[in-house]
């Protein structure tokens, strides 16, 4: 019964999944900040942590992540923290800046819950100079685009000794890139995204 009810589970969950939009990290444990605001200054510790990630490193123009965020608890159940995270693909650039605040809210002796807001944004840019065309005639529907996207985040972090759960939002707002020039629109959006762990 427990197989035939996970393998149902599987199913319906999978009849809605779509690709993600958001940054690709491996280490998703250790820069847990950059999607859960709430973990700024857990454990009573500062923590910087710094990511770099080459995707297919012998592609010329491969996707490229880097990442550094810091925590500190600030004392008085607060905690806070900044993060920067920076992706490049192709002609594309995406650099996420936000700041985080967290407090610390004590269940009992060993339960804790924090939760957590992050404000930021998004610098985006499209670099089209990289593009290498076949007409000799420039393409007018081809241009760079250069935005500043902000935004705002939500997240949750319950401990309870070793175990913990965490839920959040990094990004609630729908943020919308078009460019619109002699009739042609192109259109880019960016939608919330729900991250989960635990532990």
């Amino acid at each position: 019964m427990k197989k035939l009810l996970f393998t149902f589970l599987v199913i319906c969950f999978s009849l809605s999944l779509k690709a993600q939009q958001e940054t690709l990290l491996s280490q998703y444990r250790s820069q847990m900040s950059l999607f859960n605001p709430a973990v700024a200054g857990v454990n009573d510790a500062s923590k910087l942590t710094m990511l770099h990630r080459r995707q297919w490193a012998n592609v010329a123009m491969s996707p490229i992540t880097t990442s550094l965020t810091y925590g500190l608890n600030a004392g008085k159940n607060v905690g806070l923290g900044f993060s920067i995270i920076s992706d490049k693909v192709f002609i594309e650039q995406s650099t996420f800046v936000s700041v985080d605040y967290s407090y610390r809210l004590q269940l009992d002796d060993i339960s804790f819950l924090y939760l957590g807001i992050k404000a930021g944004g998004n610098f985006y840019a499209l670099n089209t100079a990289n593009l290498n065309t076949f007409n000799v005639v420039a393409d007018p529907s081809i241009n760079s685009i250069s935005f500043f996207m902000p935004n705002i985040g939500f997240g949750a972090y319950y401990t309870r000794g070793d175990f913990y759960f965490s839920l959040s939002v990094p990004r609630v707002l729908n943020t919308e890139r078009t460019k619109t020039e002699n009739g042609r629109v192109t259109t880019a959006t960016d939608r919330p995204h729900l991250y989960t762990s635990w532990g």
